[in-house]
């Protein structure tokens, strides 16, 4: 995590340094030992060949000043919390000695919010989005289909704009609602990539808390298969929106990255990395 100040692995190394050979550890160093493994092995299994004709989406700067709740660890990006009441995912900025490459750590604990960047771009038929992520620790608790227990351990998150007045009665209601509530502008459509749970992979399930068809997610894989491993996704943003929506997408306003576990009250944790727009 940025927060700690890339302390992790330090604090591994002076904990041994402290420890006697036979000494057991405690379970926090045991903590500290088996995260500061798993982001080693992160870091030997990430490979970025970066597109020359792609924005590089967290090739951005670090934040100069980071660790309040409402901070990003990237310069660009926003720390976007959603109501007072919910703890906020911790985000951090991890670097790999090995390679120099970085990953975002999405760190859940019954919390949720997203790390947003602004796009505003026409979405055109050569528009595509890549990322990995990994899954370092899945949420057991977290199913799909269940409003009380739709959570996943990290999503990609695209909003769109477009005519409002093609929405129905209802769609338009919730749009005002949500701006009343949140006093922020919301997007015409939102469509997630999530981690699918307790459905099938590339199945298209409607927000279970909006009960609107303006926001949707795109399963594109299933837990708990394939944890511990870099997954690596390039999307064609125009034909899923058309899938999703069933017309052709309007501008794109945002991507997200966004982790929660605030409805199973549980915790998940996932990396990010290598995400790119790729397109005109």
């Amino acid at each position: 995590m940025q927060t700690l100040r890339y302390v992790g692995p330090y604090l591994v190394l002076m904990l041994g340094a402290c420890s006697s050979v036979n000494a057991p550890l405690h379970p926090a160093d045991e903590t500290a030992t088996a995260l500061a493994t798993e982001r080693q092995a992160a870091c030997a299994q990430l490979d970025v060949h970066p597109a020359t004709t792609s924005i590089q989406l967290l090739n951005t700067e670090p934040a100069p000043v980071y660790g309040l709740p409402d901070d990003s660890p990237l310069k660009g990006w926003q720390h976007l919390t959603f109501f007072p009441f919910k703890l906020p995912t911790r985000f951090g900025l991890q670097q790999c000695a090995s390679n120099g490459q970085r990953f975002l750590t999405v760190d859940a604990k019954s919390s949720a919010s997203s790390l947003v960047y602004a796009m505003n771009k026409p979405v055109t038929n050569n528009s595509r989005l890549r990322w990995k992520w990994w899954v370092a620790e899945g949420n057991p608790k977290a199913q799909t289909r269940d409003r009380a227990l739709e959570d996943s351990p990290v999503r990609v998150v695209l909003t769109f704009d477009g005519n409002r007045s093609n929405l129905s009665e209802a769609d338009q209601a919730f749009l005002q609602r949500l701006e009343a509530f949140t006093r922020r502008p919301a997007p015409f459509a939102t469509l997630m990539y999530s981690v699918a749970a307790g459905v099938e992979p590339m199945e298209i399930v409607t927000s279970q808390h909006t009960q609107t068809v303006r926001i949707k997610a795109l399963q594109v894989r299933g837990e708990p298969q394939g944890e511990g491993q870099w997954w690596t996704f390039d999307r064609n943003i125009r034909e899923d929106y058309i899938k999703a929506f069933g017309e052709a997408p309007g501008q794109l306003l945002n991507v997200a990255i966004m982790g929660d576990a605030d409805n199973t009250q549980g915790s998940s944790r996932a990396y990010v990395a290598d995400l790119q727009w790729v397109g005109d």
